[in-house]
């Protein structure tokens, strides 16, 4: 799997990380289009059917060189929410490690998230990319299983 290093990650792409991750991917694709906003910008990449979406906002006071990678898994499909939010809590303290991916909610629809945090000063992409591929894994198994909890909480973190 090719990597990728910024030469200097002030000056580094946020485009130049979706392409990055599109070589890395071995997909024959073209680099997505990065949006952007007075605050904010983003790309998505569809991934084995998932919307893997990338946010940075360089002018952050938590962290300009940080990108987050949202997967958006829906609503809690269950019917004690209460009880399975406390159980993705538990999992995400498992999976408690330096920038670890993490579940979360969207505060104004309630939908479940899926996210990573991830340093542009990293420069390299095959590891990022292989968290992604992992993130869309878990995405997958949700949509097809429903609550994953209990096969959360059995896998290596």
């Amino acid at each position: 799997m090719p990597q990728l290093h910024f030469p200097d990650p002030t000056t580094c792409s946020f485009s130049e990380l979706g392409a990055a991750l599109v070589r890395a991917a071995d997909r024959h694709t073209a680099a997505p289009e990065v949006r952007h906003d007075n605050t904010a910008r983003g790309f998505s990449l569809a991934v084995d059917d998932v919307q893997v979406t990338a946010i940075h906002s360089p002018n952050s006071k938590l962290g300009g060189n940080t990108v987050y990678f949202l997967i958006d898994l829906g609503l809690m499909p269950v019917s004690d929410e209460l009880a399975a939010w406390r159980a993705l809590m538990e999992v995400n303290f498992e999976l408690l490690k330096g920038n670890a991916i993490c579940f979360s909610r969207r505060p104004v629809t309630g939908e479940v998230l899926l996210q990573k945090a991830w340093s542009l000063e990293q420069g390299e992409v095959d590891d990022l990319l292989c968290e992604l591929l992992m993130m869309v894994k878990l995405a997958r198994r949700w949509r097809e299983e429903g609550f994953l909890a209990e096969t959360l909480m059995a896998e290596p973190a």
